[in-house]
């Protein structure tokens, strides 16, 4: 076809023979352009459908080439925790010579595992070379290994058998066997060294010549009030069991609040530490603390006859540092590496210093609490309704975003702010002391604030809010008749009309005015540039257009007589004749929107957001009528909307729903909160206002706006102007005798509509314009898909069934599970290994992937219903085995253990607690060395009631009191034990000033209450009313045996400020995380210290309290009478009688409050309607006669108050036309 397209074209073209060899060449370039131009719509489009997601397929390896982890396992409730290599059991066989070892893997993507060995001890594998990849990571051997199935079996030859071997550490199940031995509980540590020999044997083996002590004292100073302080003293004894007193163990003023020690200890009343000594490394743990504020600490010094010679002459502090409570600057000693010391490994993270006799560590305060919290960190979205009449702005503001500090949000009086919420609550609008903005009182620190306000429009306008923002977004909409010229003082503004401008339309600018300067004369070239200027942006108007007719007058010019000046003066005509055909159309359009601003846009409606879809359902059923629509009775009407709205005052506040407040704390039943003005819903021309950057209060911003005035005198002009400037370059001439036309000639317009046809062709896209298959964004969304998260997230697992069975001390652990996908499980633990796990079963078969990371293992499951058996031996008089998901169905066999922490039969949390029945028939003799250790607690000892009763550990407590401030003042006050960890506590606890307690069973003398907790009470609580008072003032006991905090959880209808001066500044609040997402400061002071807090009551800012949100009228026009419904959504913050003016000869029908039908009169036309405070929706319904057929009229309605979104729906017979 294309072929012989082209043989027509030139056989046409040599009847041109007689053309200039030179116009002949333009000729046939300008044919062969439109002709290529057809390729790319003939074959492009053939390549676009031919694209399926079939061809995204083999695009899913490149996409997930940057996500190699995407295939792999997922823990079960997070998608990110990942885990691509899942070792099976590895069985590891040692002799005299050696071991063997082989273990499987499940590999989902290429992942480097670690081989049984080291460099001394370097495998020789069974497998082939060639199927792996052996490479040396820090002196391991390794394996890489590509997704699916590994069987790795290999040998270690040696000549002496080591004490370890060196595994990867994620191995979660062994098989351990030692000379044709198997080893009932195989040691691995954290850092995947299989021990051959129990660690805590080898002192046991190695029986000393003689006695001799080894002493390291370690000590973390943890910065907090008060001073706490841990000292670890690691002994390592050998010969006979001695007793041995050592000097004083903890520095001045510190006091002993625990004793943690597997050798009994006792600290004497002179301070000296006194320990029964035998053979083995032990290890000593002394919690103390200190409540005064210290700025040195030393190594305690032994009086006469005090000291020791085997205890070290130094010692190795670290120092954890408290950021929320303070900065502390540490000196006078020297700073140590903790990675080259024998510190415990979770000690090394901190700074470590080494201290001696003569040294002294000088504890410098930098900076005290958070005395200058973050800034605010708050977004600012905003939608401004311009009025019908322009002079006013209704403001619809959503704040989001953390509050840091102030708690109050103004506003400057520039706007005025009508309504508030916070979290969908409403908030009075009060004036702080001493100023005259109204403003917000904030608690909320994740906020979520939306304020409704009014404003002038015209001039610089600030952001009204006296708070920077970290992102400003504006959305202006405009009534019909209006336009944005531009927005000065925003980064980006859309649609504006002189952001619509670029180079381009500048360029055509000057083109077209400039050549019609050159061919018609200044005045022409005037007319032309105004033209354009003036229809620039406008729909359907004739740019291009001009360029075709002035390049077809330019031609004119200077081509001689013959063929192609008359084929060129033939197009001149056809551009005419086009442009003409153009503008009538725009024109019409144009006087249109002069006289009817609202058919700018004829498919959109100006209707409220929410009516949308409601005018849009009633509509729909109307578009396809059928009979038994046309015999309804609403068949003969047919429905006209119009949209009647308020120019005087179009906004809005925020909902508020009816439902009580959350804490009758915070509202004052005689104080109204504001509702302020409604807010307008309807859209129609929206412009988006942003800045790229932080926006402070002070920037401001004015918008250039166009009036309806202006639009419809415009409008004029454009259809005056552009028949103007048609009829002159058309060659009309204005003589004193009148208009002179331009004489025309028949012409055949074939090499015309040829020449349309090519330019038409090169406007359109080419080959150029169609995107490469596939697109990056098709990609994007491709590889967004094949990442998702699968929709059971967070929770992919769920245990329906339970079954725990304990026999001859061996527990069994058998689950019913139901996995949505294939998932990683993490197994039952026991705290302090007292339940070691060596068999791992799934569906009766060894489970192939479980994972250890720590001290618990991951077993990998499929998707579906499964069965899991686990198994092994329990150590110790209790256990405590804490489940990752709930155990649903629980059933138990136990046989000489007993299960706690049972409700009905089942677990209330995740953890279930076994306690041997008969612990006294548990020897030690019955432990191996490795179950005797797994009883102990972490750091290696056990724990000993016996330990604590030697030693006398006075009394400590933390008094914590909560202050709640709303309508009434309350305190409430937590005792909470420090030390001792077990024994009475009796304390009597001063009152605060104006305190009465109101709990019972709390005795009060002489100002002070008694405070009693029994042996293993861990705190007290009781509550109080407080006195309101303008000026609190809250000081620190200075009574050794506690410290107290202060916590202010105070309601917004009060404004709270520390009262600072230069001789005492306030007391700063810690930094700490918001409870519950609020604002509540937290001071921690030490003994002796005083914070004043002034209070005062802002008082509410007069506003309305009640508002009309919404107006739905409809009418509906009979022959005699008019039938009309009225629905108003209003809103009150308090209850009111609401008066309601119905028209003259209004017979009442129905009277709806929120659904519920109110007793009417059928002549009565005023209502007096009773409205309790919340959101309601009135509905009023009544018919009048209507005599006049040639005028129909809504009534006139008096509201009571301004109303917003008035929705007006006339319905008019078949045999009626609208004319006006």
């Amino acid at each position: 076809m294309v072929g012989q397209h082209l043989v027509r074209v030139v056989f046409r073209a040599s009847r041109f023979a007689s053309i200039p060899r030179r116009w002949m060449k333009s000729t046939s370039l300008l044919f062969l352009s439109a002709l290529f131009s057809l390729f790319p719509l003939a074959f492009g489009n053939q390549a676009l459908a031919a694209a399926t997601p079939d061809d995204i397929e083999p695009w899913k390896g490149w996409v997930l080439e940057r996500h190699p982890e995407a295939n792999c396992p997922f823990l079960f409730n997070n998608h990110t925790n990942k885990n691509c290599a899942w070792p099976g059991r590895l069985l590891i066989k040692v002799d005299s010579t050696g071991f063997s070892f082989a273990q499987s893997w499940q590999v989902y993507a290429d992942t480097t595992v670690l081989l049984p060995g080291n460099r001394e001890l370097w495998p020789l594998l069974e497998t082939s070379p060639s199927a792996l990849k052996l490479s040396e990571v820090n002196g391991r051997p390794a394996a890489l290994l590509t997704p699916g199935t590994h069987q790795l079996r290999g040998r270690v030859n040696w000549q002496r058998r080591p004490k370890s071997i060196p595994v990867a550490a994620q191995t979660g199940l062994i098989d351990l066997w030692v000379d044709n031995q198997q080893v009932a509980r195989p040691q691995l540590d954290r850092n995947g060294v299989l021990w051959l020999v129990s660690q805590q044997d080898q002192p046991e083996l190695e029986a000393p010549q003689a006695d001799s002590l080894a002493i390291r004292v370690y000590r973390k100073l943890e910065d907090d009030i008060p001073l706490r302080l841990t000292t670890r003293v690691e002994i390592e004894v050998a010969g006979r069991d001695r007793e041995a007193l050592f000097p004083p163990l903890l520095p001045e003023g510190f006091v002993p609040a625990a004793i943690h020690s597997s050798l009994p200890a006792k600290l004497e009343p002179s301070g000296q530490l006194r320990v029964q000594l035998r053979p083995g490394r032990w290890q000593l743990d002394v919690a103390s603390h200190q409540p005064n504020a210290l700025t040195e600490l030393a190594l305690p010094i032994p009086q006469a006859g005090q000291a020791h010679d085997d205890w070290p002459a130094s010692e190795i502090w670290v120092v954890q540092p408290n950021p929320a409570l303070r900065t502390l600057e540490i000196g006078g000693v020297d700073t140590i590496d903790p990675q080259q010391t024998r510190l415990p490994a979770d000690w090394r993270q901190f700074h470590a210093y080494r201290l001696t006799a003569d040294t002294r560590m000088q504890l410098v305060e930098k900076r005290r609490g958070d005395p200058h919290p973050a800034a605010n960190q708050l977004k600012l979205k905003r939608q401004l309704w311009l009025d019908f009449s322009g002079n006013q702005l209704t403001v619809e503001d959503q704040i989001s975003g953390t509050m840091n500090r102030g708690w109050r949000l103004d506003m400057r009086p520039q706007y005025r702010l009508g309504s508030a919420t916070v979290n969908a609550e409403p908030r009075l609008i009060t004036l702080a002391r001493d100023a005259t903005s109204p403003g917000i009182e904030l608690r909320e620190q994740q906020l979520n604030l939306q304020a409704v306000s009014r404003t002038d429009n015209g001039g610089d306008t600030h952001l009204g809010w006296e708070q920077d923002f970290d992102n400003v977004q504006m959305t202006l909409h405009l009534p019909p008749g209006w336009r944005l010229l531009t927005a000065a003082g925003v980064d980006r503004a859309t649609s504006t009309w002189l952001g619509s401008w670029n180079l381009w339309d500048i360029f055509l600018l000057l083109i077209i005015s400039l050549t019609a300067f050159r061919l018609l004369g200044p005045m022409v070239g005037l007319l032309a540039a105004v033209t354009v200027i003036i229809t620039h942006g406008e729909a359907g108007s004739p740019l291009f257009s001009w360029l075709n007719l002035l390049a077809a007058m330019a031609l004119l010019q200077v081509l001689p007589q013959g063929q192609i000046r008359a084929a060129v003066d033939r197009y001149r005509l056809l551009s005419v004749l086009v442009i003409a055909l153009m503008i009538l159309p725009f024109s019409v359009e144009q006087l249109r929107q002069a006289v009817y601003p609202q058919l700018e846009k004829p498919s959109q409606q100006v209707h409220p957001q929410h009516q949308q879809a409601r005018y849009q359902a009633e509509q729909a059923p109307q578009a396809v009528a059928s009979n038994q629509v046309r015999k309804s009775l609403s068949a003969p009407m047919e429905r006209y909307d119009l949209l009647e709205a308020d120019s005087g005052q179009l906004a809005a506040g925020a909902a508020i729903t009816g439902k009580p407040e959350r804490s009758l704390l915070n509202r004052d039943p005689d104080i109204a909160t504001q509702t302020g003005p409604g807010v307008p819903r309807w859209q129609w021309n929206q412009h988006r206002l942003s800045w790229s950057g932080p926006v402070t209060a002070e920037q401001t911003f004015n918008l250039y706006l166009q009036p309806p005035w202006a639009t419809s005198l415009l409008s004029f002009l454009r259809v005056i102007l552009l028949f103007a400037l048609l009829g002159l370059l058309a060659g009309v001439r204005i003589n004193p005798t009148g208009l002179q036309l331009p004489k025309l000639q028949a012409s055949s317009l074939s090499l015309l509509l040829g020449l349309l046809v090519t330019s038409a062709l090169w406007m359109m896209p080419g080959a150029s314009a169609l995107a490469d298959w596939p697109s990056p964004e098709l990609l994007s969304e491709y590889e967004q898909r094949l990442l998702e998260q699968p929709d059971c997230l967070p929770s992919c697992a769920v245990i329906n069934q339970t079954r725990v069975e304990i026999e001859n001390d061996r527990l069994s652990v058998t689950l019913m599970i139901d996995s949505h996908e294939q998932i990683a499980l993490p197994l039952p633990s026991a705290a302090n290994n007292g339940w070691w796990i060596d068999q791992v079963r799934l569906d009766d078969d060894p489970a192939t992937g479980v994972y250890r990371q720590g001290d618990r293992l991951t077993v990998l499951l499929p998707a579906g219903r499964q069965q899991l058996q686990l198994s092994g031996p329990l150590a110790g008089a209790e256990a405590n085995v804490n489940f990752a998901l709930h155990p649903h169905n629980l059933s138990l066999q136990l046989q000489g253990w007993r299960a706690v922490g049972l409700v009905n039969g089942q677990l209330r949390g995740n953890s279930l607690g076994l306690q041997r029945l008969a612990p006294a028939q548990l020897a030690p003799t019955q432990f191996t060395p490795a179950q005797k250790d797994s009883s102990r607690p972490p750091g290696g000892h056990e724990k000993s009631d016996a330990d604590l009763a030697t030693t006398y550990i006075p009394p400590f407590v933390r008094v914590e009191r909560r202050l709640r401030l709303g309508l009434d003042w309350y305190l409430e006050t937590t005792v909470t034990r420090v030390a001792p960890q077990t024994g009475a506590i009796n304390l009597t606890i001063p009152l605060l000033a104006g305190e009465s307690i109101t709990s019972v069973d709390w005795p009060v003398e002489d100002g002070r209450v008694a405070v009693t907790l029994a042996p293993r009470q861990h705190s007290a609580r009781w509550s109080s009313t407080l006195e309101k008072t303008s000026l609190l003032t809250l000081t620190a006991s200075s009574d050794p045996r506690w410290v107290e905090a202060w916590l202010l959880d105070s309601s917004p209808i009060w404004h709270v400020e520390p009262v600072s001066t230069a001789e005492r500044p306030a007391l700063p609040p810690i930094k700490t995380a918001q409870t519950a997402g609020r604002w509540l400061p937290e001071w921690r002071p030490w003994p002796g210290e005083q914070l004043q807090l002034a209070f005062h009551r802002p008082e509410g800012v007069e506003g309305a309290t009640f508002t009309i949100d919404q107006v739905a009228l409809d009418q509906t026009a009979g022959q005699r009478q008019a039938d009309t419904t009225l629905k108003i959504k209003l809103r009150s913050s308090k209850g009111l009688d609401y008066p309601l003016q119905l028209p003259e000869g209004a017979r009442l029908e129905v009277v709806k409050l929120d659904g519920r039908e109110l007793p009417i009169s059928e002549h009565q036309t005023k209502l007096q309607l009773s409205i309790s405070p919340g959101s309601h929706e009135l509905e009023v319904s009544w018919n009048r006669a209507q005599d006049r057929k040639w005028l129909i009229e809504t009534p006139t309605l008096a509201l009571g108050t301004p109303g917003t979104n008035i929705d007006l729906s006339l319905r008019l017979p078949r045999d009626r036309w609208l004319l006006l």
